[in-house]
């Protein structure tokens, strides 16, 4: 009997007889793999986007460890871990040298919806735990006749990026399969009947039997010349765990002095470096056994693979950051007057990333064979790529006032992510698209940190605030409404253990939300939409020295 098989893109139901596909260029696959185009081979992963320019350009808001409780305000002039990130002209307000430094610990629960073509599919949660050296800082204060004079070296964790996501629905509007042919579709070419793919995953999914390529079949009414392994209209259990992890971190030399009474300046040189690694393990299966073998087989030298049963894509995506930045900063502590202002601005960093990415499809067959993308290639989905990003330049207004025990501050961040850049130095234009993306669809954000700290001989008291809105112009993402604004909370203490000894401690709350495609589907849009909520524990000491 013929089998149904729905075409979005023609919007009509065709009643087709069973076909059974024997694909040329797959008989001839050891030739077609000589002859193919060595940039084809060599083409980088495309995998950098405005999103990438979002992770590696911004910073968490708690930092430092005084600060840590107080949602990381600092940039009025605190002398603190904090301020050599936020107003290193805060150091020159030390009453003496001290050494200080902290671990932090982090658990982060993310909760997700999958939307295929706007529907709810199914859901999932996850969980990523991390624990590293959250600061570290020696601030030396110099001998001076008059004013002050304070020399600074110091780590930061600038941003941590670990999330898990555990994922599954199921689905008969979308399939693994549909986006790799839309992506194969979009741009290839064929030569002695063989075909070959700019885009990597499209020859990916050619190689590991998720598509095939069969010219001049009329009855393939779906995505021409090629026949996808699931039929259009039949349901697909759809999985996924995708993890995030890395942090980027900050050392800084800072210098600060006390130029006048109540003026006070300085100036700090950073280095940035971090990782950061993404993996994603999607995983797609026949539940009702709709796609057999006499639906689609293929065969490559002489061995037969029919029916399609499951396929298994692997993504991984590993980064090296490294890049450097500057400071100045100014603060001033009027006499007489229980205020304190500060402002500093910030350059672009400019960093080198260096990206290792592979990918990976195993697609499993109803007659029990299995194929793999790097059956005949073992090269294939992998690679180095090396790329810079300039990320904006920063500017930063404090304010705090001092009402007895209590201080109360707040920082004001000026960012325009519109002005971050891409570079490739092997490639000048590599990047033009995306680079025009940051411009057009990001903006200039402005986000707030309020935090007071209440002192109470050996015990300090904290809490804070911090509000970091979206970057993007339209909140919209494949047609839904979204945000990936951030909203931290903290409280914080300090004990005087012993008279030149601080413990510090600081609890975190960031809730962060996202959006992603575990596969690009032009028809039905995949969807995650990723809500998290990551806790944070700070715990250290300063001594004075």
């Amino acid at each position: 009997d013929g089998c149904l098989r729905f075409s979005p893109r023609a919007r009509e139901w065709r009643r087709l007889e069973p076909f059974r596909t024997m694909s040329l260029a797959r008989t001839l696959r050891p030739a077609v793999l000589a002859a193919l185009p060595l940039a084809v081979l060599a083409a980088p992963a495309s995998a950098q986007t405005a999103t990438d320019a979002l992770r590696f350009g911004d910073r968490s808001p708690v930092l430092g460890l005084r600060a840590a409780g107080m949602a990381g305000v600092s940039a009025f002039g605190l002398p603190d871990a904090a301020s050599l990130v936020t107003n290193p002209a805060g150091l020159a307000l030390l009453g003496g040298s001290f050494v200080g430094g902290g671990f932090t610990g982090s658990l982060t629960r993310s909760d997700a919806d999958y939307r295929v073509g706007g529907n709810s599919a199914g859901d999932g949660t996850g969980e990523a735990t991390a624990t590293r050296l959250g600061s570290f800082i020696y601030a030396g204060r110099v001998p001076t006749v008059r004013g002050s004079l304070v020399f600074a070296l110091g780590l930061q964790q600038t941003a941590a990026y670990d999330r898990s996501r555990d994922i599954e629905g199921k689905t008969n509007l979308s399939s693994l399969s549909f986006g790799i042919v839309d992506r194969a579709l979009a741009d290839y070419t064929v030569s002695d009947g063989v075909p070959t793919f700019r885009d990597r995953l499209a020859r990916i999914g050619y190689e590991g039997g998720l598509i095939d390529y069969v010219p001049g079949d009329a009855s393939n009414t779906f995505s021409p010349p090629f026949y996808t392994a699931v039929l259009p209209n039949t349901t697909v259990s759809q999985a996924a765990r995708v993890e995030d992890h890395g942090a980027m971190n900050e050392v800084t030399t800072a210098a600060a002095a006390e130029v006048a009474p109540g003026v006070f300046i300085g100036g700090s040189l950073g280095l940035t470096f971090g990782t950061y690694s993404y993996t994603q393990r999607f995983s797609e299966t026949d539940i009702n056994d709709e796609n057999r073998a006499a639906d689609y087989s293929i065969t490559v030298e002489g061995v037969s693979y029919a029916g399609f049963r499951s396929a298994e894509l692997r993504e991984t995506y590993r980064d090296r950051m490294t890049g450097g930045n500057a400071r100045l900063g100014i603060a001033l502590r009027p006499t007489g007057l229980p205020l304190r202002l500060g402002l500093s601005v910030e350059t672009p960093t400019v960093m080198e990333v260096r990206e290792r990415y592979t990918t990976l499809l195993t697609t499993t067959f109803d007659n029990g064979r299995t194929l793999r993308s790097t059956d005949f290639d073992a090269d294939l989905g992998t690679g180095d790529f090396t790329y810079r990003l300039r990320t904006p330049a920063r500017a930063t207004l404090g304010g705090a006032a001092t009402l007895g025990p209590l201080l109360v501050g707040v920082d004001v961040e000026a960012v325009d992510w519109s002005s971050a850049r891409f570079d490739a130095p092997d490639d000048p234009g590599y990047f033009d698209a995306t680079n025009d993306d940051i411009r057009d669809n990001l903006r200039t954000t402005v986000s707030t940190r309020v935090g007071g700290e209440l002192s109470l001989g050996s015990l300090a008291l904290r809490a804070g605030y911090a509000y970091q809105p979206d970057a993007r112009r339209e909140l919209v993402f494949s047609g839904q409404p979204s945000e990936r604004e951030r909203h931290t909370s903290t409280l914080g203490a300090s004990v005087r253990v012993a008279p030149r000894t601080l413990l510090d401690i600081a609890f975190a709350t960031t809730t962060l939300r996202d959006e992603f495609e575990p596969y690009a589907d032009d028809q039905r849009p995949v969807v995650v939409s990723d809500r998290s909520t990551r806790g944070a524990i700070t715990l250290g000491l300063r001594v004075g020295l």
